[in-house]
């Protein structure tokens, strides 16, 4: 029924819009250029579920980093990185798919990319939205074209590039929970072929979950950023960029708040066993509120995260029907983290990791037209990866005894792909598109323990091979209204996880996803009104999931957790996006998404059944927004944005646990901005979460474990002032 109700609303917004017809002087929607499909195009003529947001718009709504673009973009939910303490850290989930957790060898299943560049892992992944030229986020498999695991979607970051013009920009932030941050950027135009841009950021904020015991407090994060790039020119059709950027997070504390503790968990139970006069883990040390929690009197959660990035990317327009690129570029990113787990003044779980990620990329693509009705988009892509690991867990063992769990691990990976997307225009307004990757995924992995018994090991390899078929028919009805229709394939990889006990690698498999989807975007109203539905039904294999694991004797019985596969799933939903400017001063915006799924069958053991809830699927999602411009007499444009975004409650974890189902919210958020006549200065005073709605953002089920059930806060109330100067 509700479907219905969403679908027709959908049609009575399109119907009284269409009626409206007014003057073609009247105001229009700007075009918006993505490029979805590894080529420029506009939004409307591109047939892939793709949410664009530019730098304007980022700005105008307020949007700090990438957490903000959860309430702007249908189907997409950001979840809290609960077994981790960071707050600089996020697993992206899209139309349901998802990483359950960091760690242990598991892939992303919506990736990162900065300027077509991959970003390995989840650590630090909450990228901050500074000099940003755009944000795309794409829905539904992209394997076709970019791979690496893009089994859910893909989020690309578009940066400003260096350009002839001598300009900047500085903009400072002040806010609640003495929130400091301080943005700038220098464009130099060294002649007239080269170009240099600089780019820094330093960004902090206190946290706001207080530690009863202590004077810590959960939440808090500190960023630095530089970034430095050069573009070369040597004639009009080369084009050189050569990129480095250096960025430090560190965030103390998570925003932790556990609101069950179970004497019979495991290792509350161990612990509880001990003849000490140190607090038994009971109900009196649950968090006494929902932002406060007793804390650990000898650990200090933290995070610190460093990452460099080195890119270079060479585009030469051989002709006006070829355009070769090349794209190399290498990442490390170094993370240490330590959190305790029970959250309380005794000792029952710590866990702690320090990591090294190395990867190294390099792509050729070719993008050109054969004639004037076939169009092609093809590459060799090559990706190599490393990550060593050093990971602790202290829990007390079957007396009682507080022991620790060590393990050191090098994970390798390689991957070698081909891909090649034809598009033919069977006649001026009937296209189709064929696409297909074809690749192998390498992976090995050797683990060492070094406590509470040293010099075990143990060691693991698998290959596999991903093909990645795309079909899809566009027709264009007029200039105005598009539909099309695609069937395409997705993949992430597997691995193998790693039991810090006895350095045991128990090994996972690869998922894959066939998605069916179909798409509407249309223009009407002389271009004032922007209608974009979508229909999707993805049919999901060998599901990973989280499970919790002891490991047998003679191994030490330390308890952790492991990914495994599930069975298979289904998912469908139907996704709006609309846009309106229904007079000069006023923008409407209406976003929303229905999403339904349920396994269809599990391999034994797996600890859910057939009715248990798919991670991060709410059944619904909108947005509403609204945006008013006006010029005031001395020149001074005022812009006030107001934006409600609502979803239902949604599961965290693959579960039968109902306690690990995060309950639906709605948050408010809203900018007013004056910006100088001549563009040169702007102030802004923003708050998000207006009504101040407590809320959670993910949860972790340790009842069992541990012995208590943990939950992130959401953010509180914040307000703050924003000053920016260009020049």
């Amino acid at each position: 029924m509700k479907v219905a109700l969403f679908a027709s609303a959908a049609c009575i917004v399109v119907t009284s819009a269409a009626h409206a017809q007014t003057q073609s002087a009247d105001p229009a929607l700007d075009e918006i250029i993505v490029t979805a499909e590894r080529r420029s195009g506009d939004l409307q003529d591109t047939p892939v579920a793709v949410t664009a947001i530019t730098s304007e718009d980022l700005q105008a709504r307020g949007v700090q980093s990438v957490r903000g673009l959860e309430g702007l973009v249908p189907s997409l939910s950001i979840g809290s990185q609960t077994n981790g303490p960071g707050a600089n850290s996020a697993t992206f989930w899209i139309r349901g798919l998802g990483q359950i957790r960091a760690g242990n060898g598991s892939e992303p299943s919506v990736p990162l990319y900065i300027d077509d560049f991959y970003y390995p892992g989840i650590s630090g992944n909450v990228l901050r939205a500074m000099d940003i030229e755009q944000v795309e986020v794409l829905r539904g498999p992209q394997g076709t074209l970019f791979g690496r695991n893009s089994i859910g979607g893909a989020i690309r970051y578009r940066t400003r590039k260096p350009t002839e013009d001598f300009e900047g920009f500085l903009e400072g932030t002040y806010g609640s929970y003495d929130r400091i941050d301080l943005i700038g950027a220098l464009n130099v135009p060294i002649g007239d072929k080269l170009a240099v841009r600089l780019t820094g950021a330093t960004m902090q904020t206190d946290g706001y979950v207080d530690e009863v015991i202590g004077d810590r407090k959960g939440g808090a994060t500190e960023n630095r950023l530089a970034r430095a790039q050069v573009r070369f020119r040597p004639t009009d059709a080369i084009t050189i960029d050569l990129s480095y950027e250096l960025s430090e997070s560190e965030s103390r504390g998570s925003s932790t708040y556990i609101s069950q503790i179970s004497p019979t968990g495991t290792l509350a139970a161990r612990w509880n066993s001990r003849p000490t006069n140190l607090p038994r883990y009971t109900q009196d040390l649950a968090s006494p509120c929902t932002y406060c929690t007793y804390g650990g009197l000898q650990i200090d959660n933290f995070n610190d995260t460093k990452a460099n990035h080195l890119r270079f990317v060479a585009d030469w327009q051989v002709s006006d029907s070829l355009e070769l690129k090349w794209l190399s570029g290498r990442s490390q990113i170094d993370d240490t983290y330590s959190n305790d787990l029970d959250g309380s003044p005794a000792h029952v779980a710590r866990q702690g990791s320090t990591n090294s990620i190395e990867s190294w990329s390099h792509e050729l693509q070719a993008i050109g037209d054969l004639g004037t009705k076939f169009h092609y988009v093809g590459g060799l892509f090559y990706y190599k990866e490393e990550l060593e690991t050093l990971g602790s867990q202290f829990s007390p063992n079957a007396a009682g005894i507080v022991n620790e769990a060590r393990a050191s691990s090098l994970t390798r990976r390689e991957s070698l792909s081909a891909y090649a997307n034809l598009t033919l225009d069977v006649t001026e307004r009937l296209s189709v598109t064929g696409g297909l990757r074809v690749g192998q995924e390498e992976i090995s992995i050797r683990t060492l323990s070094i406590l509470p018994v040293a010099g075990m090991s143990n060691s693991g390899s698998s290959d596999e091979d991903m093909v990645l078929p795309l079909l899809r028919v566009q027709y264009d009805w007029s200039k105005d209204v598009m539909t099309y229709a695609t069937v395409s394939r997705g993949f992430r990889a597997g691995g193998f996880n790693i039991v810090p006990a006895n350095a045991d690698t128990i090994p996972f498999q690869s998922e894959e996803v066939t998605s069916f989807e179909v798409g509407a975007r249309t223009e009407f109203w002389n271009g004032r009104a922007r209608v974009n539905p979508t229909f999707f039904y993805t049919d999901y294999k060998n599901m990973q999931i989280n499970r919790q694991y002891t490991p047998p004797p003679p191994a030490p019985q330390a308890p952790t957790s492991i990914l495994e596969n599930a069975g298979e799933a289904h998912i469908y939903g139907l996704e709006l996006e609309s846009d309106f400017a229904v007079t000069d001063a006023f923008r409407l915006r209406v976003s929303g998404a229905f999403l339904e799924g349920a396994f269809d069958r599990l391999n034994p053991g797996v600890g859910v059944n057939l009715g248990s809830p798919l991670p991060r699927l709410p059944r619904w999602s909108y947005t509403l927004g609204g945006q008013y411009r006006v010029e005031l007499a001395s020149g001074v444009r005022l812009t006030a944005n107001l934006d409600y975004s609502w979803r239902s409650e949604q599961a965290s974890a693959a579960s039968n646990v109902d306690a690990l189902v995060v309950p639906s919210y709605g948050l408010l958020n809203g900018q007013v901005e004056l910006r100088s006549a001549d563009k040169r200065w702007s102030i802004a005073v923003f708050g998000t979460n207006l009504a101040d709605k407590e809320y959670v953002t993910g949860g972790l089920n340790l009842l069992t474990l541990v012995g208590n059930l943990r939950w992130d806060m959401g953010r509180p109330r914040e307000l703050g002032v924003r000053l920016r100067f260009n020049y």
